[in-house]
């Protein structure tokens, strides 16, 4: 596993689905493709595992429901965060 390849398709994957214009096909696209890659890494348990792919699950429905509404929620989180 490739810690900065994972590092960068968390990020794909939070900022395309917190924008309200990037299809929702296409943010489940990233999150297949981040959780491929953060499995591979065999130092993250099954624990940690399940948390991100509910984290990351939860986003997606969100965004499914409320496209609009997720983008100003998860920028004012990314902003707080930062």
């Amino acid at each position: 596993m490739n810690k900065r390849l994972v590092d960068d398709l968390r990020g794909v994957f939070e900022d395309n689905v917190s924008a309200y214009w990037v299809p929702w096909r296409t943010a489940f696209y990233n999150f297949q493709d981040y959780i491929d890659e953060l499995s591979k890494d065999k130092k993250i348990s099954d624990r940690e595992l399940m948390v991100e792919i509910n984290r990351c699950s939860n986003l997606l429905l969100r965004k499914k429901i409320d496209p609009k509404g997720i983008s100003t929620s998860f920028c004012n989180w990314k902003n707080e965060d930062s």
